[in-house]
């Protein structure tokens, strides 16, 4: 098993079972340093992940934001999509695998130097519901 696959296999597990979101983010950034991993991506885009960032931005804003810059690449063998993004206060980044059905956004604030972890599952449910049930 090479060096990626073993980092894949950590961020999934990770993704799935921690509560740690710095330690998930972290492999993300360790990951994405490989060349051989970024290099292997191809611009894609996904409709239903940037619709998923814009309600999550807004959530997590509460207000409506314009994401802008955004680029999402998709490495077909290990079936994931990433990427950075900007709003006029915040960056980010963005990743999701395909399949697994989950993901991660790490969102920097400029104005506090925090950074927000939103951990993402959509799910697409019929008829007008709230988006963020369960959230407040």
């Amino acid at each position: 098993m090479s060096e990626i696959d073993a980092l894949v296999k950590k961020l999934k597990k990770l993704l799935l079972e921690s509560e740690d979101f710095d330690k998930i983010s972290n492999t993300f950034y360790d990951l994405a340093e490989y060349d051989e991993f970024t290099s292997a991506g191809r611009p894609k885009n996904n409709p239903m992940l940037l619709a998923l960032m814009q309600k999550m931005m807004e959530y997590l804003c509460k207000r409506p934001v314009a994401i802008t810059k955004t680029v999402l690449i998709y490495n077909k063998k290990y079936k994931i999509y990433h990427g950075p993004f900007e709003t006029k206060d915040r960056s980010g980044s963005l990743f999701y695998f395909k399949g697994l059905e989950k993901g991660m956004m790490m969102v920097y604030d400029y104005a506090t130097g925090m950074t927000d972890y939103l951990r993402v599952t959509p799910t697409i449910v019929p008829g007008p519901v709230s988006p963020f049930v369960g959230t407040d």
